[in-house]
Order: structure tokens, then C-alpha cells, then sequence
């Protein structure tokens, strides 16, 4: 039988799923949200710019039109915080 102590740690960790997850995973989550896989992180700059790979322009419009709220949801979980959101269609 487990402690209760290993009982709540396991709790705590199926909680905090996203502690577990790297900024990049965070950033692809979000815009998965988004955008349903039309939108590929590449990386994230030392200065804060998320770099990002797209199917089409217009998803670059979109991903234009919406990127207040998806940086401002990113940042609130992330540790390197997004300042901007750079584009480039494949």
C-alpha cells in the first residue's frame, strides 16, 4: 500500500501537467488550440520573438489578427516570456 505522502505527490503531478511541458510545447499547444495544426513552431529567439511555419497567408492573417491573446495565453504559462510572433509560409 503506498504512503499518503506518495499518494498526494502523485496527485500533484497529474495536476501540474503543464510544468512538465518546454516552452516550445507550450507555444504548439496554444496554437493548436488556435489553428488545428495549421501553425508549426519553429523556435523561440533570445528576445522573445516565437518563430512560427504556416500552410498559407491566410493563416498568417489570422495568426496576425489573434496574436495578442495568443501571446498573452502563452506567456502566462511559459518561462521565456513571447514579446512577438514572427511568421514564415512554407
Amino acid at each position: 500500500m503506498d504512503s499518503l505522502k506518495d499518494i498526494l505527490q502523485k496527485k500533484a503531478d497529474d495536476i501540474d501537467l503543464d510544468a512538465k511541458k518546454t516552452d516550445l510545447e507550450l507555444a504548439q499547444a496554444e496554437l493548436d488550440r488556435h489553428f488545428d495544426g495549421k501553425v508549426a513552431v519553429d523556435r523561440i529567439t533570445s528576445d522573445g520573438v516565437l518563430l512560427t511555419k504556416l500552410e498559407s497567408s491566410a493563416v498568417a492573417s489570422e495568426l496576425r489578427f489573434t496574436q495578442i491573446q495568443i501571446i498573452e495565453a502563452i506567456n502566462k504559462s511559459s518561462k521565456q516570456k513571447i514579446k512577438s510572433i514572427r511568421s514564415r509560409v512554407k
